[in-house]
């Protein structure tokens, strides 16, 4: 999600990926730390396990097959690429729209009930994580585009990263609802901050 938000707002791609890639490899050694730390009833007396076949297949499939292809297309058709860009970021929006929809009614009782709570938690989480993305690149000397990129990537990687642990590591299938209903309302604030990004780059 964080890459195509940064190829919808023709942000560079090629970061966000490889921010994507970096975080999902750093996971299979950082998780079980994190675990032990956030929960040390479920990591005491026992080996935490990190889904290292889920993470790397969701690298793999969301990630690597998705630029894969789309490399393939613009090296041997770019002009088709190029004619059809607008419509491809619209069949692109559409699917994630549709994936949303499909876990939301799936969950919906669950949705429901963490309605009021998971506002409260993607405003303060997006804003937080935003912001330190924000200032890890400043503190690197990047540009105004690469900070933004940061940003992103920092708000929307770190949300499918909990999520995955909540469903791998705590058996929590229900927290997929809660991060379905957190992408919902993290959209419009990541939209607000293109939007600054945009004003920024035009002032």
């Amino acid at each position: 999600i964080s890459n195509f938000y940064c190829h919808f707002a023709r942000l560079k791609v090629a970061l966000s990926v490889m921010l994507t890639a970096i975080s999902s490899i750093l996971s299979f050694a950082l998780l079980p730390l994190i675990l032990a730390i956030t929960f040390p009833a479920i990591a005491l007396g026992k080996a935490v396990e990190v889904p290292v076949i889920a993470l790397s297949l969701q690298l793999f499939l969301f990630v690597f097959v998705p630029i894969g292809i789309g490399m393939v297309f613009s090296y041997y058709f770019p002009q088709a690429v190029e004619r059809y860009a607008h419509f491809l970021r619209g069949i692109g929006l559409m699917l994630l729209l549709l994936l949303l929809t499909f876990i939301l009614v799936a969950q919906w009782e669950t949705v429901w009930q963490l309605s009021g709570d998971a506002a409260v938690l993607a405003i303060a989480f997006t804003a937080f994580a935003a912001l330190a993305g924000w200032v890890t690149a400043l503190a690197l000397g990047l540009e105004l585009k690469d900070r933004t990129v940061f940003a992103i990537e920092f708000s929307v990687r770190n949300l499918a990263a909990a999520v995955l642990v909540a469903v791998s590591s705590l058996a929590r299938p229900d927290f997929a609802a809660f991060g379905v209903l957190f992408i919902i309302v993290q959209f419009p604030l990541i939209v607000a901050l293109l939007y600054i990004y945009r004003r920024k780059q035009t002032s």
